[in-house]
């Protein structure tokens, strides 16, 4: 695929100018003054929140120690349009396929009943003025009706349908629907012709291991294409919640460096030897397996014929899992791009002046600064994910 960082500017000040008219002042206030129209993405995209709080108060979960309830889920406040404006006025993001990725389902499940109707028309808006990738992550059970109506929406869309325990759910998991039915809305999503990978998210040891093996068997059989294997951030709270279920937390603890943790705390366990485990068990199981949620994304783009490297560039770090397990040879899809381009694009973001500048497998380029500017670490961040290679800057 061809990229063109200019094109998309353009695009993107066309749709800003067209959604602001559509939704007048105090629609532009609204989405302006939200969230979304600053938002940085992470690595798996930027987060889109269709509810604050969750009510299936799952054992292991770190929402609370945010903030956020574990008692009720309140529709996001936005309109569709309100969502699609604050997102064109955020100077982190770009539209179109090849823009930024979209994340649904960090602080609350996006298809809990009272988010459904915001994530439907939220997705819906995006289809109709941005296109861009969109990805879900969800406990909920999709129908073969709701199903239909996802796959019928011109959108590249990566459902992660999260089962961590077949046996241990009522203890994990109390409020959220049993794994048959999440197994049944892989089914259902398989059968519309999407491709849902099982999120397999978080690894708790000494509490899932043993049902690695039969999560995976299982998912396959119901239809998912691939595993994303995940981490698992523990607090304080989260340990007592699971000591107090009555689960061994002593296997949890010999992964924590430091033994007590304080207040709302988070630490992220030290799991390479279970991720490696999952991996292996995924690939013999003939399923694509991935360590991050953006490499999923990436492998419906290029299962749905759209041919482009993962936009967080995992494929040149740690992350990636390379063609044993992930298969999408991503350093071999770099998109074309033309050094014009290139240059008025580090310019327009960076703010300098190119002197210099190299495109091959990355971009380097020498510049003089304009305007005092200190950091370039958005812009950056920006160009590397739309051109899909690292971006280097030499300041003279």
């Amino acid at each position: 695929m061809r990229v063109s960082y200019l094109e998309l500017v353009r695009r993107k000040e066309a749709l800003r100018e067209r959604v602001r008219r559509l939704l007048g002042p105090e629609g532009y206030k609204r989405a302006k003054e939200d969230p979304h129209s600053r938002r940085r993405p992470r690595p798996c995209g930027l987060t889109i929140h269709t509810a604050v709080g969750c009510p299936n108060k799952c054992t292991y979960c770190y929402i609370q120690d945010m903030g956020f309830s574990f008692t009720q889920a309140k529709p996001y406040h936005l309109k569709g349009e309100e969502l699609v404006l604050a997102l064109l006025e955020n100077r982190h993001f770009l539209p179109g396929i090849e823009g930024t990725y979209l994340a649904f389902g960090s602080i609350s499940d996006p298809f809990l009943r009272e988010a459904k109707p915001r994530t439907l028309e939220y997705m819906e808006r995006i289809s109709r003025y941005l296109g861009n990738p969109v990805q879900f992550a969800t406990k909920a059970y999709i129908s073969e009706e709701l199903a239909r109506r996802l796959s019928n929406m011109k959108l590249i869309l990566s459902p992660l349908i999260t089962v961590v325990t077949i046996h241990k759910w009522r203890e994990l998991e109390p409020s959220a629907p049993d794994p048959e039915k999440r197994l049944e809305t892989i089914r259902n999503l398989r059968r519309e012709g999407l491709y849902p990978f099982l999120f397999l998210r978080p690894l708790l040891p000494g509490i899932n291991e043993d049902e690695i093996e039969e999560i995976i068997e299982y998912s396959k059989r119901s239809g998912a294409v691939g595993v994303v294997v995940g981490g698992f951030r523990v607090s304080h709270l989260i340990l007592e919640r699971l000591r107090k279920m009555g689960f061994d937390i002593e296997p949890i603890l010999r992964r924590i460096k430091k033994r007590r943790l304080l207040g709302k705390e988070q630490v992220s366990l030290g799991l390479r030897d279970m991720k490696m485990q999952v991996l292996n068990i995924a690939k013999e199981k003939g399923l694509k397996a991935v360590l991050t949620a953006c490499c999923a994304m990436t492998n419906v783009l290029n299962m749905m014929g759209k041919e482009l490297p993962c936009a967080s560039l995992c494929f040149l770090g740690k992350m990636c899992t390379g063609d044993k397990y992930c298969g999408n040879n991503c350093a071999l899809k770099l998109p074309e791009v033309s050094e014009e381009d290139v240059k008025a694009a580090i310019e327009a973001e960076l703010r300098v002046r190119v002197i210099d500048f190299k495109v091959d497998g990355r971009i380097i380029a020498s510049v003089r600064r304009w305007n005092g500017y200190s950091s370039f670490r958005d812009g950056i961040r920006l160009l590397s994910s739309l051109y899909r290679r690292r971006v280097e800057i030499l300041v003279e």
